[in-house]
């Protein structure tokens, strides 16, 4: 687990540059969930399940004032190994790494993160602007103020998704707001919890396929509904963790833990890293 820096403009997010977001995988677990701490402040975690690869926590500081905390994989921009990184051909493109966000808050609390969903298809609208499946969560990060602003801005790109498999997210802000995004038959389908349900989790079927009921027959999904539901939606960082450890899988890459009112990150690769958003 590595840390970076990036100041001053944001990252290019473009088809070409976030289209790409996974090459065909050998497997893919992702579980999220949103969910509250013990004072009732949002709280979104998730387990990254890829192939294994150098994972960095990327503090953006951009020149339009807006302060970002996400997590990356740096296969992205050629970085293999810790070796790589005293390697000046491989290291060429390690300042791109900055469009590539998959999981990440900025400093008015919006959380997004994704999960693979290999039913999405997103459909062409004619006259819009091409974003990639991890260029939209970048382009969120350094841009969105809520969970409605996230959304507006999958409604107006085409999003790619070419390269790898069909992806879906999570969103989350400080105001406790929280919805899935997908796209369901090429339509932008926006899913919100049931009336009176504190949380949601997000995990690697269609979720517009299945009515809240059904949904518990995934066995990742499962397990965190009914451990959020005993609960009601309010976990601590560890225990957040500890649910995380509950649907981990073998290729688990990395855990993170954001609370969207502090602005803050737990991070956990072999072991946990602790961030804050700067001021």
């Amino acid at each position: 687990m590595f840390h970076l820096t990036w100041e001053g403009a944001p990252a290019t997010t473009s088809a070409s540059d976030g289209a790409n977001a996974a090459a065909l995988p050998t497997g893919y677990a992702c579980t999220l969930f949103a969910a509250a701490d013990a004072d009732g402040a949002p709280l979104v975690a998730r387990n990254f399940d890829w192939d294994p690869a150098p994972a960095s926590v990327v503090e953006s500081k951009l020149n339009n004032g807006r302060s970002t905390l996400a997590v990356t994989d740096l296969r992205y921009v050629g970085i293999e190994s810790e070796s790589d990184l005293g390697n000046k051909q491989k290291t060429q493109d390690l300042p791109r790494c900055e469009a590539y966000a998959f999981d990440g808050i900025n400093d008015s609390g919006v959380y997004i993160g994704l999960a693979a969903d290999a039913s999405a298809r997103a459909e062409v609208v004619d006259g819009r602007e091409w974003l990639g499946g991890l260029g939209v969560q970048r382009m969120i990060l350094d841009h969105a103020d809520t969970v409605k602003d996230a959304i507006e801005v999958f409604d107006t790109y085409n999003i790619d998704f070419a390269g790898g498999p069909g992806l879906h997210y999570l969103l989350a802000d400080r105001s406790g707001a929280k919805a899935v995004v997908e796209f369901d038959a090429g339509k932008l389908a926006v899913i919100r919890p049931p009336s009176g349900q504190p949380w949601m989790c997000l995990e690697n079927f269609h979720m517009s396929s299945f009515a809240e009921e059904d949904r518990i027959t995934h066995s990742r999904y499962s397990t965190c509904a009914k451990t959020l539901d005993s609960s009601r939606g309010k976990v601590s960082v560890d225990d957040a963790v500890n649910l995380l450890n509950d649907v981990r899988q073998p290729h688990t890459q990395w855990q993170s833990v954001y609370g969207l009112s502090a602005g803050t990150l737990r991070v956990v690769g072999k072991k946990p890293h602790d961030y804050r958003l700067s001021a």
